[in-house]
């Protein structure tokens, strides 16, 4: 328990019982109901003369606690033992409390004739009659929920007024200059605690502040783990840019609907910011800022931040990795023929052969032109299996660390014999990337077992390296001594799946069914499927995988495929130094992996959850 100070509005002493609820709240089940956001309040405020703004006494102590809960706040002093009648401050969820207490008071005034974040209300308007009829709706509801005012802190038609830490005006809004003079007068921090609280005081004003996060960051570098406490230059200039910045910057103008916006973007390869403004370019006065670190940030949630900076309702932004093309409307339908129906593309779905035209392309309605392509395709619908989505017990697996750490191994057939002697099909499937490689054999016999390992060594191993561990089902082409021992020479973990259960290695029994309709949708003479075998799986590769977000090629090799096309694509430059490249190959490489196996690595942790609930 403690005593601190509140001095009122007139600087008058005034003490407020604290108490340490922490031990309460770890065991409180949170309320999620939402608090208002301060910025969509302050920009709503546009075009007003006249503001009022009203603090309720006592705030939380306005509402009673329950008797069956009220023991919980209890409390000891050298004077007794006593506890809360009233809802204290401290509480967890008091502040979701009382403002949906406030939202069901004023009930169809909340965003429309004033706004109330938590005790602290303003009504605004554009004329004295106007404000007048605004307040005498507020006190009548305030009247009849019994809620009392602070006249103290309470603010009337004022053209200027203290909202949220924000001076409000028919100017614009610009920072408190109290919270401001504290900022300037902040000490230099000597440790990372300093940082936090001068980051959390500036933070709270960052939409003034251009570029917040590129200003910021030697301050954040030292926020780090294990990054010792040692202030340069560096940090010095920007804790000081900061103060400067939130002194002489000018006042955000509200948005006028009724005119154009102009937006002003900038980024580097650690921070993005942006500003929304209005007025002729040169003379426009800043409406809102806008900022995010791109460090160490994933595509995904750079979508999010872009989305948030360009205040997307109905926008659709599209995230281009490389050169992209907007064809002409003539040569669309070509492009989509050549990506859905070529040898390259396989007559995909719709999502995939979108996604493969969608890494040079892009054009209005897109999708939609994809999608009426592929569904009115004849060789699809007389060729492939429609099939229906059935939910099937999830099977837990584990994530590999590397591209061919794990692979699955398994046999298509018997298929009709060709000209080559080729009966079966041997496919093999990296399990982290999804790439997979497909492999005509003559035969699966205990006399062709030492093909089938030769195989194995030549066609993968001298290509890819060798597996830690590769998952098989029970056959004796597998489990043979002759596998055993080049498993055992190569020291490599044999793992068998459970007998008739497919499931268990459902990655590549999905990837069979991908592979046997392309074949039945190219091949002419079945007597020559073993020639197509090696386009199927390039079509495979280069599509991109539903789990991993990514192509399996994209994973293994850190970029996209280059495919045989007839339409002209913008080239890269072709010369980087051999530092260059590596450089760009291991960042390529290492995003797409990580953002794999976060995205396993959650839908495993989910299930096991889900199993432990269960």
């Amino acid at each position: 328990m403690d005593c601190a100070r509140k001095p009122d509005s007139q600087g008058n002493k005034r003490w407020r019982l604290v108490i340490d609820y922490r031990k309460l709240n770890d065991k409180t089940i949170g309320d999620a109901f939402p608090l208002p956001n301060i910025t969509e309040i302050l920009d709503q405020l546009g075009s007003a003369k006249y503001f009022s703004t009203f603090d309720l006494a006592s705030g939380f102590h306005q509402i009673r606690m329950s008797q069956e809960d009220a023991h919980k706040t209890a409390f000891s002093t050298p004077y007794g033992h006593f506890q809360f009648k009233r809802m204290p401050f401290g509480l967890k969820d008091a502040p979701a409390t009382f403002q949906r207490l406030m939202n069901s008071i004023l009930s169809g005034l909340q965003g429309i004739e004033l706004f109330v974040y938590l005790d602290d209300i303003v009504i605004y308007s554009t004329s004295l009659q106007e404000h007048e009829i605004k307040f005498n709706k507020l006190m009548e509801r305030l009247r009849k929920a019994k809620l009392r005012l602070q006249p103290d802190k309470c603010e009337f038609l004022r053209h200027e007024v203290n909202y949220l830490g924000h001076i409000i005006s028919e100017d614009g809004v610009k920072p408190d200059p109290k919270k401001v003079e504290a900022i300037s007068k902040f000490p230099r921090p000597k440790r990372a605690k300093n940082i936090k609280q001068f980051l959390g005081l500036a933070g709270y004003y960052r939409r003034f502040i251009p570029d917040f996060p590129k200003v910021a960051k030697p301050l954040i570098q030292l926020l780090k783990k294990d990054t010792p406490f040692k202030w340069t230059e560096n940090q010095e200039n920007a804790f000081n840019n900061l103060k400067t910045v939130l002194v002489t910057k000018p006042i955000l103008q509200y948005p006028d609907f009724s005119k154009p916006f102009n937006l002003t973007t900038d980024a580097s390869g650690y921070a993005i910011s942006g500003v929304l403004s209005q007025g002729p370019i040169g003379k426009d006065l800043p409406i809102a800022i806008n900022k995010g670190n791109l460090e160490e940030i994933p595509w995904r949630y750079i979508i999010r931040k872009l989305k948030e900076i360009f205040m997307e309702k109905t926008l659709t932004i599209t995230i281009c990795t490389g050169e992209v093309i907007t064809p002409s409307v003539e040569a669309r339908n070509n492009i989509i023929r050549e990506k859905h129906e070529s040898s390259v593309a396989g007559h995909k779905g719709i999502t995939k052969t979108y996604q493969r035209i969608r890494q040079h392309y892009y054009w209005e309605n897109m999708k939609k032109e994809i999608q009426d392509y592929v569904r009115t395709c004849k060789e699809c619908q007389l060729k492939k299996l429609t099939r229906i989505k059935a939910k099937q017990p999830m099977v837990l697996t584990d994530t590999p660390g590397k591209a061919f750490d794990k692979v699955s191994m398994d046999i298509i057939g018997p298929l009709p014999k060709t000209q080559k002697g080729n009966e079966y099909i041997l496919t093999i499937q990296d399990l982290l990337t999804k790439y997979s490689i497909g492999i005509p054999l003559g035969g699966i016999s205990s006399a062709s077992r030492p093909i089938l390992a030769d195989v194995f060594v030549k066609r993968f191993i001298c290509r890819f390296g060798s597996p830690r561990a590769i998952l098989t089902d029970q056959g004796t082409n597998f489990t043979s001594s002759l596998m055993k021992k080049v498993a055992k020479r190569f020291r490599i973990k044999q793992y068998t799946t459970t007998a008739y259960h497919p499931q268990s290695n459902g990655s590549i029994e999905r990837s069979h069914h991908v592979l046997i309709e392309y074949l039945k949708l190219y091949i002419e003479n079945s007597k020559n499927w073993d020639e197509w075998v090696e386009l199927a799986m390039f079509s495979y590769n280069t599509s991109v995988h539903e789990g991993t977000k990514f192509s399996p090629h994209e994973l293994v090799f850190g970029h996209l495929a280059r495919e045989p096309t007839g339409e002209v694509i913008i080239e890269e430059n072709m010369e980087p130094t051999y530092a260059e490249y590596l450089e760009d190959l291991a960042r390529n490489l290492a995003e797409p992996k990580r953002q794999d196996r976060s995205k396993r690595d959650s839908a495993n942790g989910a299930f096991k959850q889900v199993k432990t609930s269960a």
